[in-house]
C-alpha cells in the first residue's frame, strides 16, 4: 500500500488563519522522510508537530474527512517553507512526474518560501504563511 501526502498552504490575515490552497503533491518518499520522517530514514526539517488547532476551516474540513486513516499531522512555518525548497532544488525530482521540479504554487507571484527570504516584498495584509500537512496509507 502506497502512502499519500495532503498540503494545504495557509495565510495569515487579521489574525486568522485562512487556507489558499490544496496542492496536489506526487508521492514521493525522499520527500516525506525530508518534511516528516515518513516513509524514509531521512532526517526531517522538523519532527511532526500536530494538527493546528488554528487551521484554517477547510483544512480543518479535510483532515476530519481522513480522520482514522491521516498520520504524522504536521505544519512548516515560512523558513521552514524555505529551507524545504533550497532541499527540493538540490535533489533529483523522483515520482509520478520525474520530468517536473517540485511545485506547490506561488503566493502573489512569489515563491512560498519567498515570504521568508524577501520580507519587503511580502503581500500586503499577509501576516504569515504555513504549509499544513499529513499524509494517509
Amino acid at each position: 500500500m502506497g502512502c499519500d501526502i495532503h498540503l494545504f498552504t495557509e495565510i495569515k490575515v487579521g489574525g486568522k488563519w485562512i487556507t489558499h490552497s490544496v496542492c496536489h503533491v506526487p508521492r514521493n518518499y525522499e520527500l516525506f522522510g525530508k518534511m516528516a520522517g515518513v516513509r524514509s530514514d531521512a532526517k526531517p526539517i522538523a519532527a511532526p508537530k500536530g494538527m493546528p488547532e488554528d487551521a484554517g476551516e477547510l483544512t480543518r474540513m479535510y483532515a476530519k474527512y481522513w480522520e482514522g486513516d491521516g498520520h504524522n499531522h504536521s505544519w512548516f512555518s515560512g523558513a521552514e517553507i524555505a529551507e524545504l525548497e533550497e532541499w527540493a532544488q538540490e535533489v533529483p525530482w523522483v515520482g509520478h512526474f520525474p520530468e517536473s521540479k517540485l511545485n506547490w504554487g506561488y503566493l502573489f507571484g512569489n515563491s512560498w518560501g519567498g515570504f521568508e527570504r524577501y520580507p519587503g516584498e511580502r503581500p500586503e495584509g499577509v501576516e504569515d504563511v504555513r504549509f499544513v500537512f499529513w499524509f494517509d496509507n
